[in-house]
């Protein structure tokens, strides 16, 4: 289910956005760091996407150890928006664990239009920390 996840998201993000999704793949956050940063790129000339983010623990469950910044944000047309992760609980510092960044991104467009859940791109990233 996951791996039909990740191909429909390459081939769902290319179809409908363009380039539109994040940066980065996997994320690094060194146990000494209080936060790092992550990249939504929409390369797209004319629709605004609406995007919310979290963490989520290797059994896909929400978590409260890392938190995004901001939780719901808005990636204009032809720009880069930065997300802070920040460390907010005391998450395991002996052993390297992984999380998952979700995003779920909906299209933006005129309101008169109705939206299908078609067109939302759900994006995991993988985040080790150390």
């Amino acid at each position: 289910m996951f791996k039909k996840s990740i191909l429909l998201f390459f081939i769902s993000s290319s179809a409908i956005a363009g380039a539109f999704g994040p940066r980065e793949s996997k994320l690094i956050f060194e146990s000494d760091k209080a936060y790092i940063q992550y990249r939504i790129d929409n390369t797209g000339k004319d629709m605004p996407w609406l995007v919310q983010a979290w963490v989520e623990d290797s059994k896909e469950k929400k978590t409260k150890e890392f938190t995004p910044t901001p939780l719901v944000f808005r990636v204009e047309p032809s720009s880069v928006f930065s997300v802070r992760v920040m460390k907010t609980g005391s998450p395991d510092e002996h052993k390297e664990t992984l999380y998952w960044i979700v995003s779920n991104s909906l299209p933006g467009g005129d309101k008169t239009e109705l939206k299908s859940h078609d067109d939302k791109i759900t994006a995991k990233m993988n985040l080790a920390y150390r």
